[in-house]
């Protein structure tokens, strides 16, 4: 009930022509909204066609002790870089081809390789790949420096989908193209209280479930709603 009511009241907040920032302590309850938001805003109009299939790339929220152990890993998985170490820039993705306790045999964009070891675990987060329907009508969030696009934390209004990808427009209101495959963004209808700080907008909503009653503090609250 409470991210329905929060869902109506953010997308009663658009139909005005507002821009609303919700704020919420946890990724976890941010996900609730944002299927709630979403839902509300196709029944209301807002969510214009078909949405294409993006994908998003998802934290395993694994520890330092984890990630540097080797036999954690398969082909496949996912490395996003948050530092920049050699041979990798920071905000390059890696995908795992063979694992060794020496390491990680690893594949760039451009189909080199990279040996990634357990000295380099603290430069980058396991993540997997996740469905991310968009549609013309969605705000979405990146989550990383896209050349081309943006900055990491920068949240766009998708204003145009295709077979090829989104056309997104940013708070200036510059157009930029974001292609079917990048994968480094996620939904931008609600963001933590730490993104917030420093914003000005028409309106704010805050909203605390039960898992971000026990782990926000009074201050985190706080902060939430100033």
């Amino acid at each position: 009930k409470l991210f329905e009511a929060a869902a109506k009241a953010y997308v009663a907040d658009l139909k005005q022509g507002k821009q609303p920032l919700v704020v919420i302590p946890t990724w976890k309850e941010i996900e609730i909204f944002n299927s709630k938001a979403r839902a509300e805003m196709k029944l209301q109009g807002l969510l214009d066609g078909e949405a294409i299939g993006m994908r998003e790339l998802k934290s395993l929220s694994r520890t330092d002790e984890e990630r540097g152990a080797m036999k954690l890993y398969k082909p496949g998985d996912l490395l996003m870089f948050h530092k920049a170490v050699k041979g990798v820039s920071k905000d390059e993705v890696l995908t795992v081809k063979t694992v060794s306790s020496r390491g990680l045999e690893t594949e760039n964009a451009k189909g080199q390789s990279v040996t990634i070891t357990r000295k380099q675990r603290k430069a980058f987060d396991v993540m997997e790949e996740k469905p991310l329907p968009v549609a013309k009508g969605d705000k979405i969030m990146l989550k990383a420096n896209i050349e081309g696009v943006g900055l990491n934390g920068e949240i766009m209004a998708v204003r145009e989908t295709g077979p090829t990808g989104l056309v997104v427009e940013n708070a200036n209101g510059e157009r930029k193209p974001i292609p079917i495959g990048e994968r480094r963004l996620t939904y931008g209808h609600a963001i933590t209280s730490h993104r917030a700080q420093g914003q000005s907008k028409d309106s704010s909503i805050s909203v605390m479930g039960k898992l971000s009653i026990g782990v926000a503090s009074p201050k985190q609250y706080y902060v939430s709603n100033t």
